[in-house]
């Protein structure tokens, strides 16, 4: 059995690994400064060196889509339909920060997009059943979350560019995967990862505010 311990710890070291292999600036956690949280006890932080990320087009709960989404600040963060752990988790922050979007005002400016990590087994069609049954009046509100799941060559390429660690037990049929959630500019930079602590996933809505915050400042900065 997966344990949610075993995703976090995986999450965190791949995310040490991008910054050593992938040459970004720097990784730091949240302190008690200008963000006002506790030094690492919800999350952690990499900031990028706004580096483009290859666009794909892919199929999705919206159709072919290009992804990035351009123009619109892309919220990113790999799931599957199935997952018995951190996704349901990462799907309560989501909302949270979707909520937050609809009090700004800025439907128009932010798309939230899951990167499927079960292609083998998902498909558009079930995405959007679980889209429409978790966040039907978030989306009556202007909320735009698109589900991309493609072939699995398709989404191996999406995983690559990411550096998202996709691995599927064979037996159980879970998936181990990197949790979190990557932000990336209007014009396509690779901006943020950010991942939730031991305590981020006890309390996802305080490492929600955590990832509101941070959005609010990308989308503040590029009014």
């Amino acid at each position: 059995m997966i344990t949610r311990s075993t995703l976090l710890y995986t999450s965190l070291v791949l995310a040490v690994i991008i910054v050593a292999s992938a040459g970004y600036i720097y990784f730091y956690v949240l302190g008690s400064g200008e963000k006002g949280f506790e030094l690492g006890r919800y999350g952690s932080i990499l900031q990028f060196n706004k580096s483009k990320v290859e666009a794909f087009t892919l199929e999705s709960t919206a159709g072919q889509v290009l992804f990035p989404v351009p123009g619109k600040v892309n919220v990113v963060t790999p799931q599957y339909l199935s997952c018995p752990d951190i996704c349901p988790l990462e799907s309560i922050m989501l909302k949270y920060v979707m909520s937050k979007v609809v009090e700004a005002g800025w439907q128009d400016r932010v798309v939230f997009i899951t990167i499927d990590v079960d292609p083998w087994k998902d498909s558009p069609e079930a995405a959007q059943a679980y889209i429409d049954a978790y966040a039907s009046d978030l989306l009556s509100r202007g909320v735009k979350w698109v589900w991309i799941v493609d072939a699995p060559e398709n989404m191996q390429k999406v995983w690559d560019a990411l550096k998202i660690y996709v691995e599927k037990d064979p037996e159980t049929g879970l998936v181990t995967h990197t949790g979190g959630f990557f932000i990336i500019s209007p014009d396509g930079e690779l901006l943020y990862f950010l991942s939730p602590s031991s305590a981020g996933w006890r309390e996802p809505d305080k490492f929600a505010e955590m990832l509101w915050i941070t959005l609010k400042e990308v989308v503040e900065a590029g009014s």
